[in-house]
């Protein structure tokens, strides 16, 4: 998906925050360690109810959550979560080393420290904190990130918080979460909105990771480092889309966020140019049965046999936007049926733009719209079902056309797997944070920050020139260094005495991602194991040929060990002596006549497909030459 916007024309502003998860030896506020744990060895469920702040206000998005009703229920695995995470205990003193990791961070970015770290509460009553708010410290502000091309970008904060609960799964009215991952500590980097195109946000938000991993305590496991895009147009309205997992996605989902609000803004426009106000949608839903009482339309006739109702809402101005594509695949009609479904059990609304179909006639639209009172250019949104609850669907409706008025919605959007964006919550307001009275103040000393200056992060631009002289090109040592095998890479690679290092960077990366790709689960592939595969290559047991063969086994068989998946296999590598019978067999049958090099060739590869693995290509090779006679 990609956009043919002038970004420059457009005003494109984007700000990155990005969360380095970190790992430290205890979690952020108590004493467990900071693994995930899948043995819940308890359970207990919660409703998190608003606060107000200490101005007497309520956050609109915590009023938001809470008006949805949603019962939370929590796993509490006993290894990983203790009575913090349940909060049903005071939370523990700041931990020191994830506070030293980001004075780090900090200070590489140039961000001036705080004198003193003070611990605040943030309302967040999604269900991902289990007191209704997440624990969260400014350690710096300002600074400026340097790109590989010179330009600067300016830093606004660096913070240390919690980590949020991972939700295992949702069902209607029910959210679970996992307590494995609350209170591990984070660092989070947001930039001001100086980024003007995607490509530069993604280049931010790879350099800023880099930076993260080069402390040495970002953690090297999937989705331990996330992005957050906060995106706009011109002088609109700020976007945060949240829960970004890739950087490739990242590039995507403000190449989408520019052309939808570019779209949102013409729309806006349009409707203005009408003479459409706020007045003018101040309407109240109406009940259109009588429109369809001899419909044809399968769909609403069944509705209004069992007795269902029809209501429908005037739109002044609204005829040909509806279905008007804002990006690609997306609609202002989609985020009405977001909204919808949101809040209510609708799972879907009828439109003007789209009729006449699904058996609707023009003749049955014409007495509706003669219901609403409506003209040539207005369009109408109806719904069918229970009086109550499609009433208050329509109201959604009509607050989305309201806000259609103005552009782009103040909103928070989530962004799903390709990259499309979706209606998550309303912004939060400014009364979502308070002191965090539990814990005191923590002082930044000049003696800490003599300490941590004398351990200062080594640039990753320096690390990627080392791996270079390990024999790696410049593209893959990017590549090992931005993996999460990066740690496995340092320690194993200059240990093997016949593998080479590039052979090993490139396994990590580009197999390992492959068969990712393809449905494996290579998170069942432990360092251990992993190690065990390149070790037993080095020391000859295996062909490097297997590697892959061993990588996809063994990720579905997290139970067997090298050894077992090289019998399992018949990747053991082969006694000489059968190598030379092979090749005697095979070349033996062979008509020999042609070009040498063609034979030989030939021979070489018909030998490898028998031995399949079990032999280096160099063996096969000599004993083919010796065989044929070349050597």
């Amino acid at each position: 998906m990609r956009s043919r916007l002038d970004y420059g024309e457009i005003g494109l502003k984007v700000g990155v925050e990005i969360h380095l998860q970190l790992s430290t030896e205890r979690k952020l506020f108590c004493h467990c360690p900071t693994a995930l744990d899948e043995k819940a060895t308890g359970r207990f469920t919660r409703r998190l109810r608003p606060t107000q702040s200490e101005l007497g206000q309520v956050d609109p998005a915590a009023l938001f959550e809470f008006e949805k009703g949603k019962i939370i229920e929590y796993w509490n695995p006993e290894a990983s979560s203790c009575l913090v995470e349940m909060d049903e205990e005071p939370p523990h003193s700041l931990n020191p080393e994830a506070l030293f990791s980001a004075i780090r961070m900090a200070r590489f970015l140039h961000s001036y420290v705080a004198d003193e770290i003070h611990v605040m509460r943030k309302i967040v009553i999604d269900g991902s904190n289990t007191g209704g708010f997440q624990r969260t410290c400014i350690v710096a502000l300002g600074g400026d990130i340097l790109l590989d091309d010179g330009e600067s970008v300016p830093i606004q904060t660096v913070c240390l918080e919690e980590d949020a609960a991972r939700i295992v799964k949702q069902k209607e009215g029910v959210s679970t979460y996992m307590l494995d991952r609350l209170g591990i500590p984070l660092i989070e980097v947001v930039t001001s909105p100086a980024i003007g195109s995607p490509s530069k946000a993604v280049d931010v938000a790879l350099r800023i990771g880099r930076i993260g991993r080069a402390t040495g305590y970002v953690k090297d496991e999937l989705g331990a480092i996330r992005q957050d895009a906060n995106i706009s147009v011109g002088d609109g309205t700020v976007v945060e889309v949240k829960g970004i997992q890739r950087l490739s996605q990242l590039r995507k989902v403000v190449e989408f966020e520019a052309q939808r609000q570019v779209s949102l803004v013409n729309i806006s426009n349009e409707l203005g140019s009408k003479g459409v106000s706020e007045d003018d949608l101040q309407v109240q839903p109406v009940d259109v049965s009588e429109a369809y009482e001899d419909t044809k339309s399968e769909t609403l006739s069944e509705a209004l046999s069992r007795g269902d109702k029809i209501y429908a809402v005037k739109l002044k101005g609204f005829s040909g936007l509806l279905s008007r594509d804002t990006a690609p695949g997306y609609r202002l009609a989609s985020e009405m049926v977001e909204k919808v479904r949101f809040w209510t059990d609708v799972k879907g609304l009828f439109h003007t733009d789209e009729m006449p179909s699904q058996g609707i006639t023009d003749r049955e639209i014409r007495r509706m719209m003669s219901k609403l009172s409506a003209s040539d250019g207005d369009a109408a949104v109806f719904i069918f079902g229970e009086p109550a609850e499609i009433t208050e669907a329509l109201r959604r409706v009509l607050e989305r056309a309201l806000e259609a008025l103005s552009g782009v919605p103040y909103e928070t959007r989530g962004c799903r797997e390709d990259a499309r964006t979706y209606f998550l919550r309303p912004r939060p307001g400014m009364s979502r944070m308070y002191p965090e009275t539990d814990i005191p103040p923590v002082p930044v000393t000049p003696e800490l920050l003599q300490r941590v200056d004398s351990v200062p992060i080594t640039d990753p631009r320096v690390e990627i020139d080392r791996l270079v002289e390990m024999g790696l090109t410049r593209q893959l040592a990017r590549e090992i260094f931005d993996s999460r095998h990066y740690d496995l890479f340092l320690s194993l690679a200059p240990d093997l005495k016949k593998v080479k290092s590039s052979f090993v960077a490139s396994s990590l990366t580009g197999i390992l991602r492959n068969l990712e790709k393809e449905g494996y689960d290579v998170s069942k592939l432990s360092r251990e194991r992993i190690e065990g595969i390149f070790r037993a290559v080095d020391e000859g047991r295996t062909a490097k040929e297997s590697v892959g063969s061993l990588f996809e086994f063994m990720s579905e068989s997290p139970e067997k060990g090298v050894e077992e998946s090289l019998e399992a296999l018949g990747l053991v590598m082969l006694p000489r002596a059968e190598i030379e019978r092979i090749v005697e067999e095979v070349v033996g049958r062979m008509n020999l006549e042609g070009e040498p090099e063609r034979v030989l060739a030939k021979a070489v590869g018909q030998v490898m497909s028998v031995v399949r693995g079990r032999a280096e290509p160099s063996v096969v090779s000599e004993l083919v030459r010796k065989r044929l006679g070349k050597e």
